[in-house]
């Protein structure tokens, strides 16, 4: 939550509304261990969410900063989870993490003591080391793993693994999508990218197949990683103020199309089938040529030798009815594939 520690009503309004316009139901609150730090904006984000009749749930990241004491985890949670606007399982509070499983011992008598619905990303142990952990705490699984790796298209060989292993165990999946990944922050020891292009549309595709109980999409404001889907806001690039290395890479970049064609995506995901109220057209490309950094590329060396990031442009239609779609750039005819 440090991209919203200055944020306001209004801007809370803005994004939740946004949201519900693009069938989302509720956001992830992303948050890194710091003392007192969130709690105003915790509790604007729920007096808005309520009003707005969006949902909230926490996910907790143990890696920013370092792990959460269990007393604090306990706080927020039994502070918040009689809220109208907490997201709620089978009528519990829901609850995620990033990574944590060095603490997966913490979550018995968190869970004993709120009565949570525990879906953490423990994904560096595995699904199913992370299903045995603390006698079986998780009540399901979220996968981080929303990108290919090298570069090759997105599979779904992570996600089968983790549904294997839940399902055996009689527990529900929250597989991650996300668009693309790209960060150069130092400060913040990120320095890499992954393929996107057209990962967008794929990764649908294969949650389509999939089915799962759940879909988290990363992300709705993670500027400094790149695959926001969710507006610009000044207030919310302080990460890269703190960064001294960086530069603000996504100043003037806005990415709004993204959630141009997601209420028909999510709603075939939801419903099986959606119908095309207008027909639209996106298109996203990279401003950079792939060899325009050389040898001090930010980008990885497996990536670079595979061709990952290409230069081409990107485009998705969503039409009412069957077409032939080509596109024309200058001099250059292509169909769609």
């Amino acid at each position: 939550m440090a991209n919203t520690a200055n944020y306001e009503s209004h801007d809370w309004e803005r994004d939740m509304t946004l949201a519900q316009e693009a069938h989302i139901d509720a956001f992830a609150l992303n948050m890194a261990y710091s003392v007192g730090a969130h709690e105003n904006t915790i509790e604007t984000a729920f007096q808005v969410a309520e009003k707005q009749n969006f949902q909230l749930f926490f996910s907790f990241d143990y890696v920013g900063n370092g792990s959460w004491p269990q007393a604090d985890v306990l706080h927020l949670l039994q502070k918040y989870s009689s809220s109208s606007a907490h997201y709620r399982h089978n009528n519990k509070p829901f609850v995620s993490t990033f990574e944590g499983f060095d603490n997966a011992d913490d979550w018995k008598e968190i869970k004993n003591k709120t009565k949570c619905f525990f879906v953490p990303d423990w994904s560096s142990v595995g699904a199913k080391a992370a299903l045995q952990l603390a006698d079986g705490v998780a009540d399901g699984l979220f996968s981080w793993a929303a990108w290919p790796s090298g570069g090759g298209k997105m599979n779904t060989l992570e996600d089968a693994a983790f549904i294997d292993s839940l399902k055996a165990a009689d527990k529900p999946y929250m597989m991650p999508i996300s668009p693309w990944f790209f960060a150069d922050m130092p400060f913040y020891g990120k320095n890499f990218s992954f393929h996107g292009g057209s990962l967008w549309n794929e990764r649908w595709v294969e949650v389509f197949y999939i089915d799962p109980e759940w879909v988290e999409i990363i992300s709705w404001n993670d500027y400094g990683e790149s695959h926001y889907i969710g507006p610009l806001n000044e207030k919310g690039f302080q990460l890269f103020d703190a960064d001294k290395g960086s530069y603000n890479y996504a100043r003037g970049m806005p990415h709004d199309g993204w959630r141009l064609q997601l209420p028909f995506a999510i709603d075939v995901y939801k419903n099986g089938t959606a119908s095309v109220k207008q027909e639209s057209l996106v298109m996203w490309y990279r401003t950079q040529s792939e060899s325009a950094c050389g040898n001090k590329s930010s980008v990885d060396d497996d990536l670079k030798k595979a061709g990952a990031h290409k230069n081409q442009i990107f485009f998705s239609a969503l039409l009412g009815s069957n077409a032939s779609i080509k596109a024309t750039f200058g001099d250059m005819e292509k169909h769609a594939s």
